[in-house]
């Protein structure tokens, strides 16, 4: 019997009461934990600004499909207003007996049928929201830039589509517009071009010029 004990007692290890992870193997996951954490913060921060950028592309891209869709179907005049200013992006359908006289207003005033584009203006009590019409205007839509991003110029085809900071483009009922660039750029001077066919309205998009 004492034999048969000594035998089966004799592979084992002694448990050792309370053991756990030393502290040098504690320290060895930190450091393993701070190397990863510190290889994935920068990588996620320029993949988020990368897509804040994208996102204003995106933004342009689709503003400039549906002032085209909404002049085709309405077969009326639109245009597509880019604010360097207010960091903005608005779009108006103007009726085709007024477009004329509106764009001569624009070009004087700096804002389209009455609607104040820029808060400062003292001409005009309130800004329009989407849906309003007025003289022959009704702004379809407005949308910020995302946080971060910043317009730095629209160069069209046609001269004289500035004032102030706030470019202007037309669409046509026909399915054309004024062939445009539009230069972004974010905070780390990152850009992209955005340039748009006369004919088409396809949009050609170029990052990091």
């Amino acid at each position: 019997m004492d034999d048969h004990r000594q035998l089966s007692g004799a592979g084992r290890r002694p448990c050792r009461a309370g053991a756990g992870f030393t502290l040098i193997e504690l320290l060895l996951v930190v450091v393993i934990m701070l190397i990863a954490v510190g290889t994935a913060v920068p990588t996620f921060v320029q993949s988020y600004r990368g897509a804040r950028l994208r996102t204003a592309v995106r933004h342009i891209v689709m503003a400039g499909r549906y002032t085209r869709g909404l002049a085709v179907l309405g077969q009326v005049e639109g245009a597509l207003l880019l604010d360097r200013v207010r960091g903005t992006i608005e779009v108006v359908t103007l009726e085709s007996d007024a477009a004329e006289a509106e764009r001569q207003a624009f070009l004087g005033g700096g804002r389209l049928g009455g609607f104040r584009l820029r808060p400062e203006d003292p001409d005009v009590s309130d800004a329009a929201e989407p849906g309003e019409a007025a003289s022959g205007v009704t702004l379809r839509l407005t949308r910020p830039f995302p946080e971060g991003i910043r317009l730095e110029g629209v160069v069209t085809e046609e001269d004289g589509r500035e004032v102030d900071g706030l470019y202007w483009v037309r669409y046509y009922a026909n399915g054309m517009c004024d062939a445009y660039e539009v230069l972004l750029a974010d905070e780390r001077d990152e850009r992209v071009r955005i340039k748009v066919d006369a004919i088409t309205g396809r949009a050609e998009v170029t990052y990091d010029l």
